[in-house]
């Protein structure tokens, strides 16, 4: 008599599980890019032109309806979809709710950088304007700080103004601990449910403004990392792009407070905008901040804006997510904005990265301003940071300019010297040689054919004086003149991140 087939285990799935889901289900390589193009940031979009990409009923196209256009699914359907995890998990979680004998979305689930990331949905899918507490999805500035930000193993962080998660969630992957707050309950409730989607343990979340919610915690973070709502507007309710504080108060209350919350050697990273009155000082309001709290400073301008072409952005830019109306207070026209602009002695508006290094020893502080282009960023610009601080450290506390050459040196990892070549005498000889960094910012140099083969001389098992008086040596050139003529060399490359300390 044949026995019973045994009963099948209950599925003990985790919210962690849809984004497996999703990706079997094609969400994430047909629908999200299909309606990304359709419905781009900062542009008007139609939503007739949405529901016609979303008519026929296949499984990417249903989860783009439920998770996307904020549109509601049959029970049954949205269960099918949903299997084996189903739909009992997320609603605990938090990111479906029931609504009768069908299942809705709480807000849009969008795949950045293999990690799920939860959102309010946008105007254009709910035909509501942008509410006070609107929780922005990650945008191009979000993705930028993620790029900038230094990282280290084991880290603990402070995100401040962590909205929808997303740098908490990068910070996750390498710190022990990451706090993230947010004065915005519905953000820091989205920032939960994108914690538990993408099975994140270490992230805790507090609520409160600016630093209030880590006040007694002074001095314990190796990383503060923020992209503040820091767009400069005359006041409005639209809490996520700014509008509460005048000008750019917020950002100069964050970088001048963020110091009191960093350990020694912990590091500050922070986008975001700051104006001046005219478009000849950049630096000197973002300097004045800093100056005697304690801190190591490296100020990155990445562009410039008149009043008028800022202002002319964001406006395009709220009136395509319909946030106009959230913003009458600010009697949202171009003439209010350059009024509001004009009061504040306001003629150029830059937006930049700012890194602070908290440093008590090893002479005083120092600041250092550039003003680079993203055109020539290439991302992940960690390491390069750090060694930019090592090396101005290191600089400044030399006796003399020679005394460069009495470190032991290295050329950068990534240093990529691309040529381009002639031929000469039957021979290809460089006609072209141009040093550059493949991480961070590439800090473009040309060389010759000497300054080549000093680079290639530096190795880490002896001072570079060493290497360079070898190399003087063989090419029978004068060690003096080869040791006063290399020394600025060395010191440039130092400070534009093509050389570093070994061993640091």
């Amino acid at each position: 008599m044949s026995q019973p087939a045994p009963s099948p285990e209950p599925y003990t799935g985790t919210p962690a599980d849809l984004r497996r889901i999703l990706s079997d289900a094609g969400y994430m390589t047909e629908a999200v890019p299909k309606l990304a193009r359709l419905a781009p940031m900062g542009s008007n979009v139609d939503p007739e032109a949405i529901r016609a990409a979303l008519a026929e009923p296949t499984p990417p196209n249903l989860l783009a309806r439920l998770f996307y256009a904020a549109q509601p699914l049959p029970r049954a359907q949205a269960e099918s979809l949903l299997a084996p995890l189903g739909c009992e998990p997320l609603i605990a979680a938090g990111l479906l709710r029931a609504e009768g004998d069908t299942i809705r979305s709480v807000g849009a689930v969008v795949p950045i950088a293999n990690r799920l990331c939860l959102r309010d949905f946008e105007s254009w899918a709910t035909g509501m304007p942008m509410q006070e507490d609107y929780v922005l999805g990650v945008g191009l500035a979000t993705t930028m700080l993620a790029g900038f930000t230094v990282r280290r193993a084991g880290e603990r962080v402070l995100d401040i103004g962590t909205g929808q998660g997303f740098q908490a969630m990068c910070a996750a992957e390498h710190a022990a601990e990451v706090i993230g707050t947010d004065i915005n309950r519905h953000a820091l409730d989205f920032a939960a449910v994108s914690l538990r989607l993408n099975a994140i343990d270490n992230v805790r979340l507090r609520h409160g403004s600016f630093f209030e919610p880590v006040a007694e915690e002074r001095g314990t973070f190796d990383l503060l990392v923020s992209n503040p709502p820091f767009v400069i507007a005359p006041p409005h309710d639209l809490a996520a792009i700014g509008g509460r504080w005048e000008g750019d108060r917020f950002v100069q209350d964050l970088i001048s407070t963020a110091p009191e919350f960093l350990r020694d050697g912990g590091y500050a990273t922070i986008l975001c905008n700051w104006h001046h009155p005219s478009p000849d000082e950049p630096f000197a309001r973002p300097l004045s901040w800093i100056n005697g709290r304690g801190v190591d400073a490296w100020i990155v301008r990445l562009k410039t804006d008149s009043p008028e072409t800022y202002a002319r952005q964001w406006l395009r830019e709220t009136a395509a997510g319909n946030g106009q109306a959230a913003m009458t207070a600010a009697g949202n026209s171009l003439e209010h904005w350059l009024d509001y602009y004009k009061r504040l002695n306001i003629g150029a508006i830059s937006l930049g990265v700012v890194y602070l290094r908290r440093r008590a020893a090893g002479g005083p502080n120092w600041s250092r301003t550039d003003s680079l282009s993203m055109d020539n960023y290439t991302g992940h610009a960690s390491s390069q940071a750090q060694s930019l601080f090592d090396a101005e450290t290191t600089l400044r506390s030399l006796p003399t300019e020679e005394a460069v050459l009495d470190l032991r040196l290295e050329l950068s990892p990534a240093a990529e010297l691309a040529q381009r070549l002639a031929l000469d005498q039957g021979a290809w000889k460089p006609r072209q040689s141009l040093l550059r960094e493949t991480a961070g910012f590439e800090f473009a140099v040309g060389l010759d054919g000497l300054t080549t083969q000093i680079l290639a001389a530096l190795r880490p098992d002896a001072p570079a004086r060493e290497h360079i008086l070898a190399l003087a040596k063989s090419m029978r050139a004068d060690p003096q003149t080869a040791i006063r003529q290399t020394a600025p060399f060395l010191a440039r490359m130092l400070k534009l991140s093509h050389v570093r300390v070994a061993g640091r």
